[in-house]
């Protein structure tokens, strides 16, 4: 039969994300049910015979923005040239949009022959959980505040807003969510921790300053005996020093990818990517 390319639905994205897990890329427990609410139309198949064979994304963002991830094909389906063909037929319709990703080094000069451009380099570092320190400022679980709220803060270092993704994020039974919240009642700083295959990941981890992050990072990984990971943009140096004075140890490494206008993310404030496949 011919190979069809077709819009995912949610079982479609389940079996993307076990794909993603076989790679070692590490997908979050529940992942699939928030990443489908961002953009329920940002996920496409190849399909074959009636089986999907292959997998690609490029979720929609109210900034402009659409973020490419899980470009996975089947193993006994590689080489076959299945795999170009959705990626043509989903570059055809993505014609002119600012496209971004983040590319494992290994790929990078395939995506630079689309146009894509490094911005910088994310690398995953990897510790124990930190010992609990007296906080600063009130952290609080994300649910139990104003959903609108939290958007507003995470939209503010992100490509725009994103309350689908951030409903199913933060409340899923498997994960802890908080934000920092000063004296004058603002969120200063937001963050998630949720379970994958060997460790917990963090991410998002969005602070206005270093001793914030350090303050969200250690509420996140309190009762915690598992390795944590969180994925930082090497350009924060703060955020740099902070996993390091932890006692974090860098691991694996990718780069953000641009193709049209680099959107200016706050990097001083992006402590932690919320997530490899969706940005």
């Amino acid at each position: 039969m011919t190979p069809v390319v077709r819009k995912m639905n949610l079982s479609d994205l389940e079996l993307a994300l076990e794909w993603a897990q076989v790679e070692g890329w590490g997908p979050g427990k529940g992942d699939a049910a928030a990443f489908f609410a961002a953009d329920p139309d940002g996920f496409w198949a190849l399909e074959l015979d009636g089986e999907m064979i292959a997998s690609l994304s490029a979720v929609g963002y109210p900034g402009g923005v659409h973020f490419m991830g899980f470009y996975i094909v089947r193993p006994d389906h590689r080489k076959t040239g299945l795999g170009l063909q959705l990626w043509t037929q989903v570059w055809q319709q993505l014609d002119g949009l600012v496209l971004g990703g983040d590319a494992v080094l290994e790929q990078l000069a395939n995506y630079e022959r689309y146009g894509f451009v490094a911005a910088y380099r994310n690398i995953r570092f990897v510790g124990l959980p930190p010992a609990s320190e007296p906080a600063s400022c009130e952290l609080v679980k994300a649910t139990e505040v104003e959903l609108s709220a939290v958007a507003d803060y995470d939209a503010s270092n992100f490509f725009g807003r994103r309350s689908d993704f951030l409903r199913q994020w933060i409340a899923h039974v498997d994960r802890r969510s908080l934000v920092a919240i000063n004296a004058a009642g603002a969120i200063v700083g937001f963050g998630v921790i949720r379970p994958s295959d060997g460790i917990d990941r963090v991410g998002p981890l969005f602070a206005d300053s270093q001793e914030i992050a350090r303050e969200l990072l250690i509420g996140l990984g309190e009762g915690s005996t598992r390795e944590i990971g969180i994925d930082v943009p090497l350009p924060n140096s703060a955020a740099v020093d902070l996993v390091k004075s932890l006692g974090f140890a860098p691991g694996f490494e990718t780069a953000r990818i641009y193709r049209g206008e680099d959107p200016r993310l706050p990097l001083d404030r992006i402590f932690g990517v919320t997530s490899l496949e969706l940005g």
